[in-house]
């Protein structure tokens, strides 16, 4: 029932403290919210979480060549 994986929930710790010790000294906000976001990606539903589904898209649509055949269904004369 865990949310996150070990090492996903290990990271938004270390940079949950890193933004609050951040947000003490310079009263800079950005930081908290990255750490907000990246909790929000990794949020796990049945072993997938949104930033697989981000990855997955950027690689079909962006990274890897698509090939496509074009067939003619027209008879020849």
């Amino acid at each position: 029932m865990w949310l996150w994986s070990m090492r996903d929930f290990s990271v938004v710790a270390v940079c949950v403290l890193l933004a609050v010790l951040v947000l003490a000294t310079t009263r800079s906000p950005i930081p908290l919210a990255v750490a907000a976001v990246y909790g929000f990606l990794t949020i796990r539903f049945e072993e997938v979480c949104i930033l697989d589904f981000i990855s997955w898209a950027i690689r079909y649509f962006i990274t890897t060549q698509q090939e496509f055949r074009w067939r003619s269904n027209a008879k020849k004369e």
